[in-house]
């Protein structure tokens, strides 16, 4: 098990991200390969006004900092201080287990990796 920025991980959950990660960007490469409507969206895409794209991948980014936020605040309250890139860090594995999980398994992930940071 290795220490890598305050976050334990062992081999394990290496190779599972790897994989997960592996999934996402084959679905987003090949979208032939998770179904006819995901296709036609992602062809639709070209005919979108590029204008409201990036106010669209704004407006995401600007949430998912809130988030993020949120959980900060949350855990600076009782007195735990960690960084913004760790913090958004564990948002974001469990935000990728959200994605390949059933049942918002990447929620019990995300409280995982905070309460890590919690002493005692």
């Amino acid at each position: 098990m290795r220490n890598c920025g305050g976050i334990r991980v062992n081999p394990t959950t290496i190779v599972v991200l790897a994989a997960a990660i592996g999934a996402v960007a084959l679905g987003g490469m090949a979208p032939r390969l998770v179904g006819g409507e995901v296709s036609a969206a992602v062809h639709a895409l070209g005919d979108a006004n590029p204008m409201w794209l990036t106010l669209a991948g704004v407006a995401f980014v600007a949430a998912y900092l809130t988030h993020v936020g949120a959980w900060w605040s949350a855990f600076g309250a009782v007195g735990r201080r960690i960084g913004p890139a760790d913090a958004v860090a564990r948002m974001g594995i469990g935000s990728l287990v959200n994605t390949v999980a059933p049942a918002r398994c990447g929620d019990v992930v995300r409280v995982g990796l905070w309460a890590e940071t919690l002493d005692g």
